[in-house]
Formats: structure tokens, C-alpha cells, sequence
């Protein structure tokens, strides 16, 4: 960043407002390239494959912002995501709105999936449990490889794309 840790603390008052922060800010840029992504694509089913696509392969979908570097930011995200809001506090920054773009994602995305499946019981539970898959998943490949099936080499994210794309379209076709 070329910034000192001190100046950080001016604006956020600890690591974790910090970590909170950019993974805010991960979240609604996700979004908005699915929205992007999908603008003019009406058939849901297409929606969620190219919202699904959108999530694994950030990086390479994203328009260049010259201020951010994305692979950081994804890693970070990645690695230390859920430490945003797996704490004690969680209820109390959650009615402050600090987990707002992440729970608009998982809404879009539920809403995709109640399209393709209204009868589908737990449309919320699968769309968040796909943008945690997606960074576990690319987490396990990474660093603990005997907790998955992936290979993940050279930024191929295709089988992690495949993967969950069996995952919720099956889900999809016995639920409900």
C-alpha cells in the first residue's frame, strides 16, 4: 500500500474493522460483475452458471481498477474472509450493517435460484454455501490439498467452476 500501519489506524479503528472493510468491498465488487455479467441473460439457469463462473474467476472477469490490486484482495478474501464475521461481536455489527454487500450477493443469487426451483427449500442456505465453497474449495486446493478433489494449477479455475455447478444444479433438480 506504501502506507504506514499507524495512518490504517486513523481511518479503521482495529484489523478487523479493516479486514470487515475490504471484504465489503470484495463482496460488492462481485456483484456488481455478476449484475454486469448477467445484465442481459434472462434464462436463470444460464444466470446462475455465469454468476457461478463470475465468483471463481474474479480476477480474470474484472475490469482493471488501477488502485486495487485484485489477486490480494482475492487472497485475502479467500484466506481470511470468514474471520469477518465468524466472532463475537457478529449480531451487533450485522445491525450496524457491516455484512450488507455479502448478504446482497447471497440475495441476488438466491433469488436466481428460487427462479430456476421455487419449490426449492433453501434457496439462501445454497447461495451462501456456494460463495463459501468457492473460497474453501480454492483454499483447500491451495494448502490442503487432501481435503479436496481439485487441482487447481495455473489459475485453471474450471473444475472448481464444474464442481459446483454439479453441486447446485443436482441440489436443484431433487429439492423441493
Amino acid at each position: 500500500m506504501g502506507s504506514t500501519e499507524a495512518s490504517i489506524y486513523r481511518y479503521f479503528e482495529n484489523k478487523h474493522a479493516f479486514l470487515v472493510y475490504l471484504a465489503s468491498w470484495y463482496w460488492e465488487w462481485v456483484r456488481y460483475r455478476i449484475g454486469f455479467n448477467t445484465m442481459n441473460v434472462y434464462e436463470p439457469k444460464k444466470q446462475l452458471r455465469l454468476t457461478i463462473k463470475t465468483i471463481v474467476d474474479t480476477i480474470r472477469l474484472a475490469t482493471p481498477a488501477e488502485y486495487i490490486d485484485r489477486d490480494l484482495l482475492h487472497n485475502i478474501v479467500v484466506k481470511e474472509g470468514i474471520k469477518a464475521y465468524h466472532i463475537n461481536q457478529v449480531e451487533k455489527e450485522n445491525q450496524m450493517g457491516f455484512f450488507t454487500p455479502y448478504k446482497a450477493l447471497s440475495k441476488r443469487m438466491a433469488d436466481i435460484i428460487e427462479s430456476i426451483n421455487p419449490d426449492f427449500p433453501y434457496p439462501r442456505t445454497l447461495a451462501s454455501n456456494l460463495l463459501e465453497m468457492a473460497n474453501n474449495k480454492m483454499y483447500f486446493a491451495q494448502h490442503l490439498p487432501k481435503l479436496t478433489d481439485l487441482k487447481l494449477r495455473d489459475g485453471n479455475m474450471k473444475k472448481l467452476e464444474e464442481m459446483l455447478e454439479l453441486y447446485v444444479f443436482k441440489l436443484l433438480a431433487f429439492g423441493g
